[in-house]
């Protein structure tokens, strides 16, 4: 299946690596045509040193059985042609460790449901942003793509005592890495590793032994991977939110304060827009933080399907689960719990209606409290990612 979905033109650029643990499927890949060629080595790492020193070319590493969607390699190919400092690019799968996918270091059996590595390759690649090159701390997955030239500057790849390809291939990219290159990720294109037929299980972790290996050889490396594991402002989980939001759908909390018995320009504006999001279908939860009782104006809306709606639990944000953007559809005032909202999701969103408070003290008791308005005003503005206007 993967020799009928390459292309001849993506076979002419790059060599196709395939670490096949059955010696009698060999004669199965001689099989397939003159372009196919087949030897006997030892591991993966020493397959792909044989390779390299007889084509000199970029290698697509397969190490474990995976499904591809077609012209896995476009993207892979145009950024090694683009810059000769790019070692590797990886790809997003379901069970490729710390670049898993839909959730960062949680491999899974399966694809998110209802898709495959067509369905899901698609919708990362049509919906915009278009993804760039992502660094991450090293090539990860079933299919690793390495560049000619850091395997011209770096050397062979060196397998620890296990043979395990992923333990050599992080090795590799760190000796890279101290020459200059970078290792990248390709988050429009998704890989599909099926359970039933791994070879290694999709859970696999560091044994003490690969781990001291590693260690030994990089001092900084296990540190950096587990810090950069953890991260929620690495490049590559930036990207990663991008890439699960496009598949999932995007997950709003608003800040429904505002509705109290009384309904005035605020509400309507606040019930008009949690229609618009729920109707969306690129938003998959609109949750909506209540102060109390739904009022029978808002009732209608804050019942549709995608709609959660209620009092947060002992006021605290976290209970409506994981948030993309946190949204207040109005100004805020003095009291507001900025810091509450900022922690409540990944980004903050607020929205200035008008301007009449903040350049009219007439509103405010006393001048100290206006100028009190503006300075919180301005300070959410800085404090938020986004801040949007009807005007």
């Amino acid at each position: 299946r993967l020799h009928r979905r390459l292309s001849i033109s993506q076979q002419a650029d790059i060599d196709v690596v395939v670490g096949c643990l059955y010696a009698q499927f060999l004669s199965t890949f001689a099989a397939l045509g003159p372009r196919v060629s087949t030897c006997m080595v030892g591991s993966v790492s020493e397959l792909c040193n044989v390779v390299y020193a007889q084509r000199r070319t970029h290698l697509a590493v397969v190490n474990e059985p995976c499904l591809v969607p077609p012209a896995p390699f476009a993207t892979a190919l145009s950024w090694l042609a683009d810059d000769l400092r790019y070692s590797s690019v990886s790809f997003l799968s379901n069970a490729a460790d710390f670049l898993s996918f839909p959730v960062r270091n949680l491999p899974a059996d399966r694809a998110p449901d209802g898709h495959d590595e067509v369905t899901l390759t698609r919708r990362l690649r049509s919906l915009s942003p278009v993804p760039d090159a992502t660094p991450v701390t090293f090539a990860c997955g079933p299919l690793v793509v390495l560049s000619a030239s850091a395997l011209a500057a770096v050397g062979e790849i060196v397998a620890p005592a296990s043979a395990r390809f992923d333990i050599a291939i992080a090795d590799f990219c760190v000796r890279a890495r101290e020459k200059g290159f970078v290792d990248l990720i390709d988050t429009s294109t998704y890989l599909l590793r099926p359970s039933d037929l791994a070879v290694e299980s999709i859970n696999t972790t560091l044994t003490p032994d690969d781990r001291g290996w590693l260690l030994h050889r990089h001092q900084s490396m296990v540190a950096f991977v587990d810090h950069e594991r953890m991260s929620g402002d690495s490049p590559f989980a930036l990207a990663h939110q991008v890439a699960r939001v496009k598949v999932q759908g995007l997950r709003i909390l608003i800040d429904g304060s505002c509705f109290g018995p009384n309904q005035v320009g605020t509400q309507v504006a606040t019930t008009h827009t949690i229609r618009a999001l729920a109707e969306n279908p690129d938003v998959a939860e609109v949750s909506v933080a209540l102060p109390g009782p739904i009022p029978r104006y808002a009732a209608e809306v804050l019942s549709l399907a995608k709609v959660n709606a209620r009092v947060p639990e002992s006021g605290d944000l976290r209970s409506f689960g994981a948030i993309d953007i946190a949204f207040r559809p109005y100004q805020p005032t003095p009291g507001w719990d900025v810091a509450k909202w900022r922690g409540a999701g990944v980004r903050l969103v607020i929205s200035v209606l008008d301007t009449i408070a903040f350049h009219n003290g007439g509103y405010f008791a006393s001048t100290g409290e206006w100028m009190a308005y503006r300075s919180f005003l301005e300070s959410c503005v800085r404090t938020c990612d986004a801040a949007t206007v009807i005007s």
